[in-house]
């Protein structure tokens, strides 16, 4: 691989399309995934012989005695379950660019520091530069190695208690640069930032809800529901429900005390009939009064592709499968989607944004140390799935090139699902999503991604700007990392 290569992408942001040309060393390449079994483009990625996205390894990290071990996908010992430590994608150190040219922005990456180069964010350790990172491959769960396969995601913590469950496990947390990074890499490998219209990882999950979006359990028989699809309004979701997913049966409350997994699902006469694992829980179900309701899912929906970027292909055929299925890029699983992820380094306080790439800072609730934006983040409160969410503009401001936040959203100025950036920001000043009035004083923390849920909404740069520092729900958990 040529580390003095250079590869980047360059787009107009005027034009709602987005649509990115391959500049200087990429020009010509192409990438490749799968869906299910099959390449989309033949099976050629020229991304693979090129510095630094060829070099980007799966791997177990174990720790013991001080001494850290790494086994790479291949080699003996290797494993998903975390036998042999937290299952993490290497990432080696790249510098990275970001110009722009009157209505045309311009994004690239090489192995060498060349001129207007800078060594990318998510290296700095506050105390110098990483030669390697490494992120879970996997959702954090933290009873155990972090970072493995076919378990539930930790969820509903806050986030400083998400960071020092990360920390007791001997991890850092996703951090605010890790984060942009991801969105350089993976925008320039695909020539494309709408990336929720190529991958939307368990986006699709039924609410949990009740009144007229209610699933309410009609018949309960030996390991099997059932319920009407007729006049359903989730009816586009449970359509999709597949073999092998996590659902929840009984009311929110006890949200992981009966989560099963379908084994099999079978639609006759707009009736739905679900098959589970486990026990028999008909003597538990309330017929007519139970909900089945929609879960995180466990990590290691992926494992089965045959190549490190792809996406699964359970429910082929239906507009909405892009959403029903897991996905990974270079080993990385479901970087948005199933559940928002915390990130450290950047917060709000009345729409203004503060950042700092020193892990160091990133467990306090105020700003010491953090750097104002020369910009403002736009007041989006509402959850409401209204147009006003999407993003349309990210910050392009000289005197902060390398920091992409939102700056200007809505439909009104032309936002929405498969224009601009094709992805959701919230934030608020004074008054939360229900319109309710919050402290001005609070200092907002931040999550990336999207939930199981939220359908078109999730994508490579959703975010959240609003979760004071007591949030906890069931839609964020986290990611862990390792400094080099």
């Amino acid at each position: 691989m040529k580390k003095d290569a250079i590869y980047g992408i360059s787009f107009d942001v005027t034009d709602p399309s987005l649509s990115c040309r391959r500049e200087y060393d990429a020009v010509g390449m192409q990438n490749d995934y799968l869906v299910g079994d099959a390449f989309v483009n033949g099976g050629r990625n020229d991304f693979d012989d090129a510095f630094p996205f060829g070099a980007i390894r799966l791997c177990c990290v174990k720790s013991e005695n001080g001494v850290r071990r790494v086994i790479y996908e291949g080699e003996e010992g290797f494993s998903r379950t975390g036998e042999n430590g937290s299952v993490m994608v290497e990432i080696p150190k790249f510098y990275s660019r970001r110009t722009f040219e009157g209505d045309r922005e311009y994004w690239a990456v090489s192995g060498v520091r060349h001129e207007g180069f800078s060594v990318d964010e998510a290296f700095l350790n506050g105390t110098g530069e990483a030669g390697k990172i490494y992120l879970g491959a996997y959702k954090a769960n933290y009873e155990g190695e972090p970072s493995r396969s076919g378990v539930f995601p930790t969820t509903a913590l806050a986030p400083r208690e998400n960071l020092a469950r990360s920390r007791a496990c001997g991890y850092e947390s996703l951090s605010f640069g890790a984060m942009a990074m991801l969105q350089k890499l993976i925008a320039i490998e695909f020539a494309c930032l709408q990336m929720n219209t190529v991958f939307n990882a368990n986006g699709i999950m039924p609410y949990n809800t009740k009144g007229s979006l209610a699933l309410t359990i009609q018949k309960a028989e030996k390991n099997t529901v059932g319920l009407s699809l007729k006049d359903n309004k989730q009816r586009h979701k449970l359509e999709l429900l597949h073999e092998g997913q996590q659902i929840g049966i009984g009311r929110e409350t006890n949200f992981f005390t009966r989560a099963v997994t379908v084994t099999r699902r079978e639609i006759r006469d707009d009736f739905l009939t679900l098959a589970y694992d486990g026990p028999d829980l008909t003597d538990q179900i309330r017929v007519d009064y139970d909900h089945v309701y929609g879960l995180p899912q466990k990590t290691g929906k992926s494992d089965g592709l045959s190549y490190h970027t792809g996406r699964t292909d359970f429910v082929p055929g239906s507009p909405w499968s892009h959403m029903a299925n897991s996905f990974r890029w270079r080993g990385l699983e479901d970087v948005w989607g199933n559940v928002w992820e915390w990130v450290y380094g950047l917060k709000v306080h009345r729409l203004e944004y503060y950042y700092s790439f020193d892990p160091a800072r990133f467990d306090q609730d105020g700003l010491e140390g953090f750097e104002k934006a020369p910009f403002p983040a736009p007041e989006q409160p509402y959850l409401g799935m209204s147009g006003k969410i999407w993003i349309v503009r990210q910050s392009r401001d000289e005197r902060a090139p390398r920091l992409m936040l939102p700056t200007l959203c809505g439909a009104e100025n032309g936002g929405g699902y498969g224009k601009f950036f094709s992805a959701s920001f919230f934030s608020f000043r004074d008054h939360n999503y229900e319109d309710k009035p919050v402290d001005p004083n609070t200092v907002f923390w931040t999550s990336y991604g999207s939930g199981w849920d939220h359908q078109i909404w999730g994508s490579l740069f959703s975010v959240r700007c609003f979760m004071s520092p007591g949030s906890k729900n069931s839609l964020y958990g986290g990611r862990v990392l390792l400094y080099d």
